[in-house]
């Protein structure tokens, strides 16, 4: 079986669309295969639900500009934050 089979059979498995099953590969790559094993030997109901929930987790947004300024209560704050970049 290839892999791009195997990724199929997982997210059929888990019940997972191509875009949660991206973000389970991003959150954790190196489980992939651990995932495919586990699916092979029945995967508990449970570990299949956590790893759905793991794949719900979205990234965090990068704040704008503005929204910084907002949160660090001055322009000023800002610019010293930027400079440490």
């Amino acid at each position: 079986m290839s892999t791009a089979d195997k990724m199929k059979t997982t997210r059929a498995t888990l019940g997972l669309n191509q875009i949660e099953m991206a973000g389970i590969l991003a959150i954790c790559p190196t489980k992939v295969s651990q995932i495919e094993r586990g699916i092979g030997q029945g995967l508990s109901l449970d570990a299949a639900n956590r790893l759905h929930d793991l794949a719900r987790i979205e990234p965090p947004i990068e704040p704008s500009p503005k929204e910084l300024i907002a949160r660090l209560g001055s322009y000023n704050a800002f610019k010293s934050l930027i400079s440490l970049i």
